[in-house]
């Protein structure tokens, strides 16, 4: 298995570094409900050049929480791409859940990485 990191991530620009205010409201949501479930997860862990927003390491699982307006844009989802398929070859199970989804119903998304791992 890698050697994990748990760090703040890497950011834009240092624009986006200073504005940064920790987890988003949909990440808060998604931590919160792992912590009910009483899942173990470890959050903002570095994989060589990627972040991910949540590990379940003893479930080999991420979960990825995107939010409406970057994970609509063309290089993000290319990098979003990129991302889940290095995962993937790491023998990781990828989530995403978008930001509508979480919103509407946080626990079906956390149920659905539970009840599939």
């Amino acid at each position: 298995m890698p050697r994990l990191r748990v760090s703040r991530g890497r950011f834009c620009t240092q624009r986006c570094f200073l504005r940064y205010s920790g987890e988003t409201s949909i990440e808060q949501m998604s931590r919160q409900e792992l912590e009910k479930c009483g899942a173990p997860f470890s959050q903002q862990v570095k994989f060589k050049r990627y972040h991910v927003d949540f590990l379940l390491p003893n479930r080999r699982a991420v979960i990825e929480c995107d939010g409406g307006y970057w994970h609509r844009l063309f290089a993000v989802i290319t990098r979003d791409h990129s991302k889940n398929e290095y995962l993937e070859s790491l023998g990781y199970q990828v989530f995403r859940f978008s930001e509508g989804e979480i919103r509407a119903n946080v626990s079906a998304c956390v149920d659905r990485v539970l009840v599939k791992i």
